[in-house]
């Protein structure tokens, strides 16, 4: 089993690479399943263990070349990372990164700060040009599912995945483990990108890869013991699916409840698949309220000191210091908790005004960019994987670690910027052969309002 995950491990790195080369938004996809795969990688070569960091760098310089490609062909534009969203998330992390300064616990900041940034920055700046409009979600989507197949098949065959009280994880050797959060990250969004898209033609091998995709998923999720990313990425499917495809008539109404029982079965199979009597107490009622009562405490501990000290209440504690005050947790387990408590009310009002612009901007993408149902089925996951990341950052993230979710929120700023300019050119050159482009110039030229 060992060789078959390492060949598994090795095939997905070997389609990313390739896929990126023909189209330079699969890089994305390598990006967004790193960690797992750095950990699949390391469990079956000595070379990725020895040098942890290796893939990591590969995979940066991977989405790195791939913006240089983008913004060379002119497929995307600098104005795609410098928009009031970026402007709103740079002064975010710059009082972030401030405060550290005045932080209670500034070696645990300094650590967490410098450890993070070449991910910052490669998230938030990189990542967001390697987007050419709305419709690069539809071969994103895509791979994140294929290739996260491929990589969950890789983790739950390799005899390194084992059971540690009632979580599994890979267990690198040395007394070293990976992290099941990473694992069960992955798996979440794969979920998302199977509940949430949609199989443009109809065909077999695109209904068996969604199902796949969000059993493997689930499988991930479930076995790391991960109950936060699995109950984030369930929520987010549930809320968000109505919204993926329009129900203009009896059959689509059929089609929505057949979904239900459709669901429901996946889920049963995978909860018959992964979940046994090593982890049955970790899926119990009892631990899921116990976890949930845990960090709600955290919440409300850190809550009242902050409130018995209006000295603090403008610019906050400072990064990190929930370690030194409440707990040896470091983090408070909530990024909207600790920003406001720890970057005070002037960082939460940059949070707060950068939820807003991202907002605006999916609001403008539904109503400009929205023509047909694969557009529709595009940014209902662009939301989703957006909301999925949200939730997760409400039990687990901190400012420094939250860089998929500032990535995602960027990439939907990027997204608009790019249909904004797009819808600009079209508008001054209204002659086109291209359908879905006129109906788009139509709905722009009955009420566009582009900022």
């Amino acid at each position: 089993m060992s060789s078959l995950s390492l060949l598994l491990s090795v095939l997905v790195v070997a389609m990313a690479a390739g896929m990126s080369l023909l189209r330079p938004i699969h890089a994305v996809t390598l990006w967004a399943l790193m960690f797992p795969l750095e950990q699949a990688l390391q469990v079956n070569t000595t070379f990725f263990y020895a040098y942890g960091s290796a893939f990591n760098y590969a995979c940066a310089g991977g989405v790195l070349l791939a913006a240089a490609r983008q913004w060379l062909s002119g497929r995307a534009f600098l104005a795609q990372i410098i928009n009031p969203a970026s402007v709103a998330m740079l002064g975010l992390l710059g009082v972030a990164t401030l405060s550290i300064s005045w932080s209670l616990y500034r070696s645990h900041a300094e650590e967490q700060f410098w450890w993070n940034l070449p991910y910052l920055l490669v998230a938030t700046v990189a990542v967001p040009l390697c987007f050419s409009g709305l419709r690069s979600m539809t071969p994103l989507r895509s791979s994140i599912m294929f290739l996260g197949c491929i990589l969950a098949a890789a983790i739950l065959v390799s005899p390194s995945f084992s059971y540690f009280a009632t979580r599994a994880r890979l267990e690198l050797g040395g007394g070293q483990s990976g992290s099941p959060l990473a694992l069960a990250e992955a798996g979440g969004l794969m979920i998302v990108c199977a509940a949430l898209g949609r199989c443009s033609d109809g065909l077999r091998a695109a209904v068996l890869l969604r199902a796949t995709a969000a059993i493997l998923g689930a499988g991930l999720c479930l076995t790391s013991g991960s109950r936060g990313q699995l109950i984030a990425a369930l929520a987010t499917s549930f809320l968000l699916f109505p919204f993926a495809r329009r129900v203009g008539n009896a059959r689509g109404v059929l089609l929505m409840f057949l979904a239900v029982p459709v669901v429901l079965g996946l889920a049963y199979l995978s909860m018959s698949l992964f979940v046994t009597s090593d982890n049955l107490k970790r899926w119990s009622a009892d631990s899921i309220t116990g976890g949930t009562s845990e960090r709600l405490d955290f919440v409300r501990s850190y809550f009242d000191l902050w409130v018995r000290s209006p000295s603090v209440w403008l610019l906050g504690f400072g990064s990190m210091s929930f370690g030194s005050l409440v707990s040896v947790a470091h983090f408070v387990e909530n990024l909207n908790a600790e920003i406001l408590f720890e970057e005070g009310l002037v960082g939460f009002t940059l949070y707060m005004a950068l939820l807003g612009l991202v907002a605006r901007d999916a609001v403008f993408l539904g109503r400009y960019a929205v023509v047909d149902g694969q557009d529709r089925a595009n940014l209902v996951t662009l939301v989703g994987v957006m909301l999925y990341f949200l939730l997760i950052a409400s039990k687990s993230f901190n400012v420094w670690t939250a860089h998929p979710f500032w990535m995602w929120l960027l990439v939907t700023a990027a997204i608009a910027t790019h249909e904004r300019r797009r819808l600009r050119s079209e508008a001054l050159a209204p002659a086109s052969d291209d359908p879905a482009g006129d109906a788009r110039l139509d709905a722009t030229k009955a009420d566009y309002s582009g900022d």
